[in-house]
């Protein structure tokens, strides 16, 4: 700014030398005593951290999912003047001094001829907005008269390019833009040191993308560039949170969507200049809403160990029954969701406030998984300033050899909202988790999930599960645990339970009137429940068929997808029915219990 002020002041002077004197017919064309600079808002309490706290806290304003980032004319005035406090502390302090009645005052150095040891003042900086243009005023005084600078750029867009036109550059009425200013223009300009490289280079200083041309007087920048124009605004600190906000901005400035943009804004009735972010195209559709809202409320159930026992010991024995079953318990996606859940709070640990200010203004509100064999899908439900949005994003999933461990390596790109972007961002979001279920390495970008988190999870009826765990697999809809046991005593209870829910299985032991089926897609389950109970009573009770995994790992599926209430409708009609005293006791012995 100071150097800014500096060029101004050069500026004058010339203009004195080239003009006041030599051409005294120009006078009346260069001075102006006009200043209409809004005092009455200049107050002791502006400062430039409160306008631009006052700035986000504006941007917070949700308008239909649309945010603004921007200046009314007034505020840009309380900006302006917020910036020359912050060079001159005295400017308007109630004194009278050249401190406080000017913005700066400089003397005019010895060897300027004929004005020497007179001073240069600049008194007022004020701006108008308008539809499509930006007007700035710079009140002044230099000797023999009253003048103002005035600088007016009209604003245009160009193929994800923005154009800040300079069509108006005027000393009092002259305008060197065009007529007879266009005379003196270029001595006017080399007088000052003003050139297209010299303008470029000062941006370039000042880390700002823009490029001038003197051709058309021109300011250009292209649409990635806001990014890097909004971050200016913020604290680069190098905390979870600014890194979190500047990938979100760096997705909102790509030129593949309409996300951010910069213009004139009619807001209230009145012309603002700034950013406009719209997470209209990002934001869940009504039915994706609904959706995420049961997943949540299914999530936030948490465990209920009984059932939980239950499910994992009597699913345990049914898919141990194919001919070539394997003895497994699968954790399924709801189990993990449930566990991130339970282990992160209700999530109420993920919230960062992006902007300044204490208030957190985006949440993390679900995170739910979806296994396949060798992939998991990823969900991230957060919410923007009150807006919600769903991050998704896949993973390949990769043993290791000894089967102890799944990595999970997450794809370069995600897909927020209806836009896809790289997974930057979500590795900033990632970089703040804390589940123990799903561990997540922030060197190496990958989720690891292993043998001694199935053990805690394992144990939830108490302190230890007899069970050892051999290997685990992801699979479609969970992660299967493989067991094994020495015990023999736990080995003979185990056999004789599974002939037990063998012979049950044999009958038609299910009385479908208990279920809910009032939910269409319950309905469905139910009815694919009874027909795979069905398939699986017509193997058993036939002495030449065997049994196979492919059928009762579609069992234990349905089984995992019913509701909570219909699971255990089902549970406890197997446990009746089975009138097992071994899988009661198996009950209490896989869990730790």
């Amino acid at each position: 700014m100071k150097t800014i002020l500096k060029v101004i002041i050069r500026l004058l002077i010339v203009l004195v030398l080239l003009i006041v004197i030599p051409i005294g017919t120009l006078y009346f064309m260069i001075s102006d005593s006009k200043d209409e600079a809004p005092t009455e808002l200049y107050a002791e309490n502006i400062t430039l951290q409160g306008e631009i706290d006052s700035l986000f806290s504006r941007f917070l304003v949700n308008r239909e999912g649309a945010f603004y980032l921007t200046f009314s004319e007034e505020e840009l005035d309380k900006l302006a003047f917020a910036f020359i406090r912050s060079i001159n502390s005295s400017y308007y302090a109630g004194c009278g001094s050249d401190e406080c009645k000017y913005i700066v005052s400089q003397e005019i150095p010895e060897e300027v001829p004929l004005i020497s040891g007179k001073k240069v003042h600049l008194r007022h900086l004020y701006t108008e907005v308008g539809s499509d243009r930006l007007d700035v005023h710079l009140t002044a005084s230099v000797p023999f008269l009253k003048t103002s600078l005035n600088i007016g750029f009209n604003f245009e867009k160009e193929n994800g390019t923005y154009v800040f036109m300079i069509d108006n550059l005027a000393l009092g009425k002259l305008n060197v833009m065009s007529g007879l200013g266009k005379k003196i223009a270029q001595p006017l300009l080399s007088g000052i040191g003003f050139s297209e490289e010299s303008i470029n280079q000062f941006f370039e200083k000042q880390n700002l993308p823009l490029v001038f041309s003197m051709d058309d007087y021109s300011i250009r920048f292209e649409k990635e560039a806001l990014g890097d124009v909004i971050m200016k605004f913020v604290n680069e600190e190098n905390k979870p949170e600014s890194k979190l906000f500047r990938e979100m901005i760096a997705i909102l400035s790509s030129s593949e969507n309409d996300l951010l943009d910069l213009g004139f804004f009619d807001l209230e009735d009145e012309s603002h200049f700034g950013f406009k972010i719209d997470l209209n195209e990002l934001k869940t559709t009504p039915e994706q809403a609904e959706l995420l809202a049961a997943k949540r409320s299914q999530a936030a159930k948490g465990f209920d160990a009984d059932s939980f026992v239950t499910n994992k010991t009597q699913t345990f024995l049914i898919g141990s029954l194919a001919s070539a079953g394997s003895e497994k318990i699968t954790f399924t996606n709801q189990d993990f969701n449930r566990i991130i859940y339970s282990q992160t709070n209700g999530y109420s640990e993920f919230k960062f406030s992006m902007l300044p200010g204490e208030e957190p203004n985006f949440r993390m509100t679900g995170v739910f998984v979806e296994f396949s064999q060798d992939a998991v899908d990823f969900q991230f439900v957060v919410e923007i300033n009150g807006v919600e949005v769903l991050i998704i994003v896949s993973g390949a999933v990769e043993n290791n050899e000894g089967e102890s461990e799944l990595t999970i390596s997450l794809d370069e790109e995600m897909s927020i909202g209806g836009i896809n972007a790289k997974s930057e961002f979500l590795l900033e979001l990632l970089s703040s988790l804390n589940i123990a279920a799903i561990g997540y390495d922030s060197e190496s970008g990958e989720f690891k999930i292993n043998v001694e988190t199935f053990k805690e999870l394992m144990g939830v009826g108490g302190p230890e599960t007899p069970l050892e765990i051999e290997k685990i697999k992801a699979a479609s809809g969970g992660i299967e645990v493989y067991v094994q046991y020495t015990d023999p005593e736990l080995a003979s209870q185990i056999s004789q339970a599974r002939k037990d829910v063998e012979e049950l299985l044999k009958t038609d032991f299910v009385d479908e009137s208990q279920f809910d089926t009032s939910d269409s897609e319950q309905a469905e389950l139910v009815q694919e429940l009874l027909d795979s109970l069905n398939e699986i009573s017509e193997t058993l009770n036939d002495p030449e068929a065997e049994l196979d995994s492919e059928t009762t790992d579609n069992l234990i599926a349905i089984v995992n997808g019913l509701s909570d209430e219909n699971q255990q409708i089902l549970l406890d009609q197997i446990s009746e029915n089975a009138n097992s005293s071994d899988l009661e006791n198996l009950y209490k012995l896989l869990f730790g219990n």
